[in-house]
Order: structure tokens, then C-alpha cells, then sequence
């Protein structure tokens, strides 16, 4: 169930989350670099050394996710 949850319940949520900040904010490549800064603590907390590649690449899935809102973003108009 652990890694059901390390190989798509946390990359999806971290997508979502990534879609809705940039479709409230626009796109923010910080906001992926600290998804992926943020996540190193986890590995000495949570899980082992084998932990470290999904830090850059949860950075890399929150950048898919701003791209995703950002389109989003630019669809409802211009308000």
C-alpha cells in the first residue's frame, strides 16, 4: 500500500495541487522548485535513501501541473 501511495497518490495529489495554484496564481516555477526542496526533508523522515530521485522529480510533476492550470487559467477570460 506504501508504494501505491509513493508512486501515485502522492505524485497525483501534488499535480492537483500544483493545477490549482496555478490556475488561482498563474504559473510559478518557485512553486516547483520548493515542491521538490520541500520533499527532502520527507525522505529522512518517512522513507530511506531510495527516496531521492522522486524529489526532483515531484518538482517536475508540480511543473506539469502549473502548465495544466495555467491553460486552464487562460481559458475562463479575462476577468
Amino acid at each position: 500500500m506504501a508504494m501505491v501511495m509513493m508512486l501515485a497518490g502522492l505524485p497525483l495529489i501534488t499535480l492537483i495541487i500544483a493545477a490549482f495554484h496555478a490556475w488561482k496564481a498563474g504559473l510559478a516555477i518557485v512553486f516547483a522548485l520548493v515542491t521538490g526542496i520541500l520533499f527532502i526533508p520527507a525522505i529522512f523522515l518517512y522513507f530511506n535513501e531510495s527516496a531521492w530521485i522522486y524529489a526532483p522529480a515531484y518538482a517536475v510533476i508540480a511543473l506539469i501541473g502549473g502548465v495544466v492550470g495555467k491553460s486552464l487559467r487562460s481559458g475562463r477570460g479575462s476577468e
